[in-house]
C-alpha cells in the first residue's frame, strides 16, 4: 500500500455582498466542517474582504479527551493532548497557514475574526493519515 503524501487543504473564507443591510456582507466558510489528515497543511484563502478590514483565524479549541494515557515499561503516564495552538499559525504569502505535524487527532473549533471580532466559528477534524 502506498505511503500517504501530505497535501495542502484550502479553506475559503468568502465575504459576499448582500442587499440587506445596505453595504452589508455575509461570511461563508467552505468547507464549514473540514476533514484533514495528520501531516497535511491547512491554508485559509480570504476572498472579497471589505477594504481596510483584517481577517485572522485562531482560538483553536479541542473537543475530546482531556488527556492521553501512555504505558511505558509498565508505568502509566498521563499526557495532555498536543492540540492545535494559535502560535503555530503562520502567514505564508499573505495566507494564514497551519502545518499539522505532531498535532493530535480529533475535532477542533476555531474562530474567524474580522478586526478582532468573531464572525464565524467553523470546525476542523484531523484524522490519521491513510495508509
Amino acid at each position: 500500500m502506498p505511503k500517504y503524501s501530505p497535501v495542502t487543504r484550502v479553506i475559503t473564507i468568502e465575504f459576499r455582498p448582500v442587499d440587506n443591510p445596505r453595504n452589508g456582507v455575509e461570511v461563508v466558510v467552505t468547507p464549514e466542517y473540514a476533514v484533514v489528515r495528520s501531516g497535511d497543511t491547512i491554508q485559509w484563502n480570504v476572498q472579497g474582504l471589505p477594504a481596510k478590514a483584517t481577517v485572522t483565524v485562531g482560538n483553536f479549541t479541542a473537543f475530546g479527551e482531556a488527556s492521553n494515557v501512555k504505558v511505558i515499561s509498565g508505568n502509566v503516564k498521563f499526557r495532555k493532548p498536543d492540540g492545535m495552538k494559535d502560535e503555530k499559525l503562520r502567514l505564508v504569502r499573505g495566507a494564514h497557514t497551519y502545518e499539522l505535524k505532531k498535532t493530535d487527532l480529533g475535532t477542533y473549533k476555531y474562530d474567524v475574526m474580522v478586526d478582532g471580532k468573531i464572525v464565524y466559528d467553523p470546525d476542523i477534524e484531523i484524522r490519521g493519515p491513510r495508509g
